[in-house]
């Protein structure tokens, strides 16, 4: 139960990737269509007789891209960036010290 909502989410990526949910709206629409035109004349006339892809308001959010393309080289760029600058290697700086005298004097009588 704990991946449950990430199986969901995994299934709707992929259906919207692979064209899936596209393709059964598509289904959908051809056959709403398909009844409409086996409509008997005498029946109530159906309320919506033909599907057009641009009125449609699921066409539109199916055709809507997930990521805007123009961000996304300009973010691996600066990965990129960011990942080759954090592998230079610092400068070495040199200190000299100089001689260390141990000597404490002579003794205190």
């Amino acid at each position: 139960m704990k991946r449950f909502c990430a199986i969901l989410l995994l299934l709707a990526v992929a259906g919207l990737g692979s064209g899936a949910l596209r393709h059964a709206h598509d289904v959908a629409h051809a056959h709403e269509d398909l009844a409409a035109a086996h409509h008997d004349e005498h029946e109530t006339p159906p309320a919506h007789p033909h599907h057009d892809p641009a009125d449609c308001a699921i066409h539109a959010t199916l055709n809507t891209p997930l990521v805007a393309t123009a961000h996304v080289p300009l973010l691996i760029a600066l990965g990129l960036a960011v990942k080759f600058l954090t592998q230079l290697a610092p400068t070495f700086v040199s200190r000299f010290f100089g001689p260390r005298l141990d000597c404490r004097g002579p003794p205190v009588c």
